[in-house]
């Protein structure tokens, strides 16, 4: 039997909120950052884009946990109905539910890379619409 939207939903908040936990239980406070010239190339947590995410530096194992989370959130995401999707254009639902294959398909590298963009530019705006989305449900 398939879980109802709501619980479905719930299980999104759920995950966003243990990889908060994560996060505050595994980054390196400001004061452990290498200036930028120190980093050697390559070696920074990069977006996608390019730009430089200096302020979050994880542990691996953090980064493992919040990568595996991510992924719970896409299969959930991806259970979703299209047409309650639609409401919240302004998230990229088909990316998020194609997390779990794109974290699979990545070396650690950049799947540092993706976690750590993620994390600080994606996943408020996620929150956000999931309660959103909560309360259109029953």
């Amino acid at each position: 039997m398939s879980r109802p939207v709501r619980q479905r939903l719930l299980d999104v908040l759920a995950a966003l909120d243990a990889i908060d936990a994560h996060v505050r239980r595994g980054s390196r406070p400001d004061d452990d950052l290498l200036p930028d010239d120190d980093l050697p190339p390559g070696d920074g947590l990069v977006r996608d884009h390019g730009a430089r995410e200096d302020a979050l530096v994880l542990d691996d194992l953090v980064v493992d946990a919040v990568r595996f989370q991510l992924s719970e959130v896409g299969r959930a995401v991806a259970a979703l109905p299209a047409g309650l999707l639609a409401t919240e254009p302004g998230v990229p639902w088909p990316a998020v539910a194609r997390m779990p294959e794109h974290l699979a398909s990545r070396h650690p590298g950049p799947a540092r890379v993706l976690v750590a963009g993620t994390v600080v530019h994606e996943l408020p705006q996620l929150r956000s619409a999931v309660h959103r989305l909560l309360d259109r449900v029953p």
